[in-house]
């Protein structure tokens, strides 16, 4: 795993590693990543940065040693991973905008039926990668436990408040179908957050201010990533 070394420096506790840029910086207003690109000079050099807010001396992806106790960083999505090898994990939503910690604790959780899949504290279920391409940075999602079950984004629909998009469900694998691939968008399957792309160029998001119960469904990336709820990482 690439690590960096906080230094000090003209930015002050900079770690620079192969894939981040950190620094202990404000980052609790929406548009964070401009903030975040707006701080670090080597914005050009390693791209679109997000907002890790963390307490104490939590771990810092991609970077080594020890940052500042209770400051937020900006960091790049493709940061290496402690789960990248995982064989099992939890789906966990990467929500900051509002939440004290750096990120609230909501897993992506199916039914039996497998006819919906929503937002649960419980963190229950399991995945694992299914055929995942690196190269290609799409993979499906095979539901642990539950014989040669994958995600799905659907034809059925949901309908919300202020959204409305194809439901994502749990199938029969089938290599074949397309709405059972899913590609990282902005992130990486590899490294520390993803998004989960779809088949209709759409990112697996919901609707409300995460809570435990909100359906997950397709909706455009942008407004996703508006509302800071666009990525995901394995727990």
């Amino acid at each position: 795993m690439p690590t960096g070394t906080f230094l000090r420096g003209s930015y002050r506790y900079i770690c620079v590693s192969f894939e981040t840029v950190v620094g202990p910086f404000s980052c609790r207003f929406a548009n964070t990543r401009k903030i975040c690109a707006t701080r670090i000079s080597l914005i050009d050099s390693y791209g679109d940065l997000i907002c890790h807010r963390r307490k104490d001396d939590e771990f810092v992806p991609g970077c080594g040693g020890k940052g500042v106790d209770g400051a937020s960083y900006c960091i790049a999505p493709s940061a290496p991973s402690p789960m990248s090898n995982a064989a099992r994990f939890n789906l966990r939503l990467y929500f900051t905008k509002f939440s004290s910690n750096h990120y609230a604790k909501y897993c992506m959780s199916c039914d039996s039926s497998g006819e919906n899949c929503d937002l649960s504290k419980s963190c229950s279920d399991e995945y694992r990668l299914l055929n995942y391409n690196q190269d290609a940075q799409k993979t499906m999602f095979q539901v642990d436990g539950r014989d040669d079950r994958c995600l799905e984004v659907t034809s059925s629909r949901y309908s919300g408040p202020s959204a409305s998009g194809r439901r994502l469900e749990v199938r029969t694998c089938d290599t074949t179908n397309e709405c059972q691939w899913f590609g990282s968008g902005m992130g990486n399957f590899s490294g520390y957050l993803f998004e989960l792309a779809t088949c209709t160029g759409e990112c697996i998001t919901q609707d409300h201010y995460p809570r435990s119960g909100e359906d997950l469904f397709a909706d455009l990336c942008s407004r996703a990533r508006r509302h800071v709820t666009n990525f995901w990482f394995k727990y």
